[in-house]
């Protein structure tokens, strides 16, 4: 515990005396963020797509099993009937 207050006052005495800026690296600066973040969205895009494409394909299997069991349910009646 001792060795851990040590080091804890030590970090705190370090960034007590820098100067340095806590703003994050602008686009000017780093130019490989830019490339990042446009793959990021365009992973996030397809990403987004997919998830409607899935969305949809579970709706429309939904409503096809509702009218194939619709169908079952009234050819049914018909047999019986």
């Amino acid at each position: 515990m001792e060795v851990y207050t040590e080091a804890l006052a030590e970090n705190s005495a370090i960034i007590s005396t820098t100067n340095s800026s806590t703003k994050p690296p602008s686009l000017e600066q780093q130019p490989q963020i830019k490339q990042v973040r446009r793959l990021l969205l365009i992973f996030i895009g397809i990403d987004l797509v997919l998830c409607l494409a899935n969305f949809l394909f579970v709706i429309h299997s939904y409503a096809a099993t509702l009218i194939i069991v619709l169908l079952m349910y009234y050819g049914f009646g018909q047999l019986v009937t």
